[in-house]
């Protein structure tokens, strides 16, 4: 499982288009399993937590995704592999548990 964190700094407007960017559709992107708008409005950035089968999936879909929500690339992005065996799954933040479930 691989979770990418993209932010979208809300002060680059221009390049984005608002009206999409809370609409994302799980089954139109092979490979992603779960797509969370999220915000951090101390920061004024709104973005995405998404979880996908595989790095790889979202090598090739992330910046398709990033067009067709905002227009534009991430400001923002990080991501890393998540392989919890049953034992580390109970340790995970619960935040990230709801990501996975």
């Amino acid at each position: 499982m691989h979770i990418t964190i993209a932010w979208w700094d809300r002060s680059d407007v221009k390049h984005q288009r608002a009206e999409d960017a809370t609409r994302l559709c799980v089954s139109d992107s092979p490979g992603l399993l779960v797509a969370n708008p999220i915000s951090d409005h101390e920061r004024n950035r709104d973005g995405w937590a998404l979880v996908w089968e595989t790095a790889a999936d979202a090598d090739v879909l992330l910046q398709e995704l990033a067009m067709s929500t905002h227009g534009c690339a991430p400001s923002h992005c990080w991501a890393f592999d998540l392989t919890p065996s049953a034992s580390q799954a109970a340790d995970l933040p619960a935040q990230l548990m709801l990501l996975t479930s």
